[in-house]
């Protein structure tokens, strides 16, 4: 496997935990950006449960990301999570990054709510609910907020 740079392989290391998640199999991943080619046949095997710290650039880290969730196509090679190619999952398929993206000009629970599938009560309902799970008080839920440290990234982690 090489990755970005074949002089300087990308590392992955991974910790198993019993919550469950997708098996996830990639086989001769490739991926250019014009004549660029920045995934070089990428082998990958991630048995459902583990976590896996990518260690390498980070544009290439983001672009493997990118091809897990289906944010974008690749030029070669397949990846199937849970045995079941990776387009069939459609929108069951997340990517959290490590800062806060929220979109200033919403409100925290439409920022929360993004996304969510379901009648606008229900969503609501499940913004609101999720929303006192992590201690963000009702007032913040009023009127358009930017909010800044751990506030914001409590908002953006439940999103």
């Amino acid at each position: 496997m090489t990755i970005d740079n074949p002089d300087e392989p990308m590392r992955l290391e991974a910790v198993h935990d019993s919550r469950g998640g997708l098996n996830v199999q990639v086989s001769g991943l490739v991926k250019r950006f014009g004549e660029r080619q920045v995934l070089h046949g990428l082998d990958l095997s991630i048995p459902a449960g583990e976590f896996v710290a990518i260690v390498g650039l980070q544009a290439v880290a983001d672009t493997l990301l990118r091809q897990l969730a289906g944010l974008d196509t690749f030029c070669g090679g397949a990846i199937s999570l849970d045995d079941q190619p990776r387009d069939s999952l459609g929108d069951q398929v997340r990517i959290m990054y490590q800062e806060a993206r929220l979109l200033p000009w919403r409100t925290v629970i439409q920022n929360v709510a993004l996304g969510l599938p379901g009648q606008r009560a229900e969503v609501r309902a499940r913004a609101e609910e999720t929303l006192a799970q992590v201690g963000l008080p009702t007032a913040l839920t009023s009127g358009r907020a930017v909010f800044q440290g751990p506030a914001a990234r409590r908002c953006w982690r439940v999103r």
